[in-house]
């Protein structure tokens, strides 16, 4: 009888623990699908952009023990928003918060932040706005002879889809800095004089620019030095000049088209100094791809008081190959050809150098 009471209470116990914990785990498993539907409306709901459909979702779960769970989960998805800009929808989430629960103190936060955003935008927005209308205003009520002069200062940009006309003004340079400049160590000269003497030199030097870049015109100079350091030939006679040439250049003509006048120092071993003011034009920054080239043709004014000579004459090709970009210059390979030309009463005087050096530029 003892062993019969024993197993009833047995079995009891186990088929009532067995209906508890069946009863349990299936509750929870009911709270579970329950929650996992709620995240994926939620889901659903920023997918479509819906701020109501958030809002009344919250309020349906309200007295849910996951409530919170849920609140933040809209809060985290809204500050995703920020990535994207949306600015509009994500004050509509926050009041889907705030409605729901007005001490989510951080979606308060979230909606004054954005809230300060949106007033400048729409501040901004509206000014640009006013600004259009009272260009749209002026071009309205202007004669045709200055709708034509408006057409001439500005570029006009058709919009394809509100078929409206854009007056742009045009871009007057090329030029990004208000500085341009380049500087070059010349480690390899190979100079030639032709004269009653000719001789082969080898030197070195030192050469480049700096120039002021504003809309209306480009002023700057060109330096250049150098002086030979060794002899090829049993005349010798070693080569060296100095010479500094400032110019100007309009932007209304051509910003790199320049009229130069400056002066020059050019001297031998065995004769006087030659020292010259010059006068010339030149024509820089003709580019092409990574290859920059330019031109300069000098006339020389010290001839007048050279009894012994005619004329004299200075012209020269500059190219740059860049190299690189370290930082915010350009490395670049300098190769460059210049000729001095004197006509004498018994004859000429050439002195031709080729260079080759490396050098820094900023010339954007």
């Amino acid at each position: 009888m003892k062993k019969t009471t024993k197993l009833f209470f047995r079995t009891t116990f186990i088929i009532v623990f067995s209906l508890c914990f069946s009863f349990t785990f299936a509750q929870n498993a009911s709270i579970s699908q329950k929650e996992s539907s709620i995240f994926e409306q939620i889901d659903s709901a920023f997918r479509e952009k819906n701020p109501e459909s958030v809002s009344n979702l919250l309020a349906s779960c309200r007295l849910d023990k996951s409530y919170y769970e849920y609140e933040e989960y809209v809060l985290q998805k809204t500050r995703a928003l920020l990535l994207s800009n949306q600015l509009d929808l994500i004050q509509s989430m926050c009041l889907a918060i705030i409605d729901n629960n007005l001490d989510n103190q951080d979606a308060v936060n979230l909606y004054t932040t954005v809230e300060k955003s949106v007033a400048k935008r729409n501040a901004r927005q509206k000014a640009l706005e006013e600004q259009r209308k009272a260009e749209a205003e002026y071009v309205a009520q202007a004669t045709q002879r200055e709708k034509e002069s408006i057409r001439k200062d500005y570029n006009t940009v058709e919009n394809t889809t509100s078929g409206q006309t854009v007056f742009v003004a045009p871009v007057t340079s090329k030029y990004y800095s208000d500085f341009t400049w380049s500087v070059a160590l010349n480690i390899a000269e190979i100079g030639y004089r032709l004269a009653k003497k000719s001789s082969i030199n080898y030197g070195v030097g030192v050469s480049g620019d700096f120039y002021y870049r504003s809309e209306d015109f480009s002023l700057g100079t060109d330096f250049f030095i150098d002086t030979s350091v060794l002899n090829f030939t049993q005349a010798d006679i070693s080569m060296s000049e100095v010479s500094l040439t400032p110019g100007i250049a309009f932007t209304s003509l051509n910003e790199d088209f320049f009229f130069r006048l400056g002066f020059s120092q050019m001297k031998t071993t065995n004769e006087e100094s030659f020292i010259t003011p010059t006068i010339g034009v030149s024509l820089k920054n003709i580019a092409s791809n990574n290859v920059r080239l330019g031109f300069y043709a000098d006339y020389y004014l010290g001839h007048l008081f050279q009894e012994d000579m005619k004329t004299g004459f200075g012209a020269g090709l500059q190219s740059a190959f860049l190299l690189g970009k370290p930082g915010n210059v350009n490395l670049a390979l300098f190769i460059n050809f210049r000729e001095s030309l004197f006509v004498l009463n018994d004859g000429i005087d050439s002195r031709s150098r080729i260079t080759i050096g490396f050098g820094v530029e900023n010339n954007e």
